[in-house]
């Protein structure tokens, strides 16, 4: 499927979660063009990320394995449970999963439901006993989720939906009704892993092909004024990132130290975002807060050049304090958003432009 029209300085407006990972509730609306999220640790901030991530990825069975990835969950054995048990509050899949999100130029909301469904009792994969010359698979009292389903409803197309489930004696996953639908381009950077070098050099050739590398070395040269060209070179393991920094050999971006490779990845997955949103877990991490008001600055020229929202978590009162600097007197370009945990159920605050002047001036605290 492909969508007709362009989405031209669209972004969500609204998000609203039901019954994922830690939050029962959660509505935000007045969301701009970068989007700074701040709360306590464990205030589900990083979920909030994960969340907007599956509505983009409009129903993709793969993208909650991607988030679980992230996170560092692993299957076992072929053993799914566990990953998809998770995505659902409390650890409870008999109660549905419900993300929505209104894109600024549709008329309705869109909205992914996502359903786990189990057996009585567990079929242990891959191993059996022989009981009166048949093979009998092993059965555990556990009941546990085989089956996982996502349900997409578009405001133009109506509904569709896939699922995935486990074959017990194969230990395989099968996909069933898969389909690709051109959704919101959206990209999930985690706080403290990073893709593979292969996939870094694959993304940065792409730019290199349409002249469109000179946004990330301008982004470098804020922590690295030597840097003068980025080259992609083949190595025996595979394409990887060079940095021409005057020396007489390049320099591999890998071992040029953790800020640079935050910010060039930081970069790079703004600009393969183009026309959709870029959600940043920590965006600090790794860069030093003096870096931080240039860095703004160049993500407030990005979004609006290549037309993409950010969305940005933080727990740093420094960091939210060069975004509100930098962003001083710039109507319309930045949020500020609060997340905090209510007895059973999340709410997020949202920061009105006096509020944050108010914010810049008194330097209180706004974590909450």
């Amino acid at each position: 499927m492909s969508r007709t029209g362009t989405r031209d300085h669209a972004m969500y407006s609204r998000i609203s979660i039901r019954n994922f990972r830690g939050i029962k509730t959660l509505d935000g609306d007045g969301f701009r063009r970068i989007n700074v999220i701040v709360g306590r640790n464990n205030a589900s901030k990083t979920t909030f990320l994960e969340a907007i991530f599956l509505l983009s990825g409009t129903a993709n069975i793969l993208y909650p394995m991607t988030i679980a990835q992230l996170r560092g969950q692993r299957m076992s054995s072929s053993y799914p449970d566990p990953i998809w048990r998770a995505l659902f509050h409390n650890m409870n899949p008999e109660v549905y999963v419900e993300i929505e999100g209104q894109w600024s130029n549709e008329t309705q909301a869109r909205k992914l439901t996502i359903s786990g469904f189990g057996m009585a009792s567990h079929i242990e994969p891959l191993e059996k006993e022989r009981v009166d010359q048949f093979d009998i698979p092993i059965i555990t009292q556990d009941k546990v989720i085989n089956r996982l389903n996502l349900g997409f409803d578009f405001p133009d197309w109506g509904s569709y939906s896939m699922s995935a489930e486990l074959d017990p004696y194969s230990g395989k996953i099968q996909v069933n009704n898969l389909q690709y639908v051109d959704g919101v381009p959206t990209k999930l950077l985690p706080a403290r892993s990073y893709a593979s070098a292969e996939r870094v050099a694959q993304q940065f050739s792409a730019l290199l092909k349409t002249k469109r590398d000179s946004d990330v070395i301008d982004a470098l040269r804020i922590i690295e004024p030597d840097v003068e060209r980025i080259e992609v070179l083949s190595e025996p393991s595979g394409p990887s990132i060079y940095l021409d920094l005057g020396l007489e050999a390049l320099v591999p971006l890998n071992i040029s130290g953790e800020g640079l490779v935050r910010l060039f990845s930081i970069i790079l997955e703004l600009i393969a975002s183009r026309g959709g949103v870029l959600l940043i877990d920590e965006i600090d991490n790794g860069l030093h807060y003096s870096v931080m008001p240039k860095l703004w600055k160049l993500l407030g020229e990005l979004v609006e050049k290549y037309d993409v929202q950010v969305f940005g978590t933080t727990h740093n009162d420094e960091i939210i304090r060069t975004a509100l600097d930098a962003f001083a007197g710039t109507e319309g370009m930045l949020g500020l958003f609060r997340i905090d945990k209510r007895g059973d159920r999340h709410v997020m605050v949202g920061y009105s432009d006096e509020a944050m002047e108010g914010v810049r001036e008194m330097h209180f605290e706004v974590r909450g």
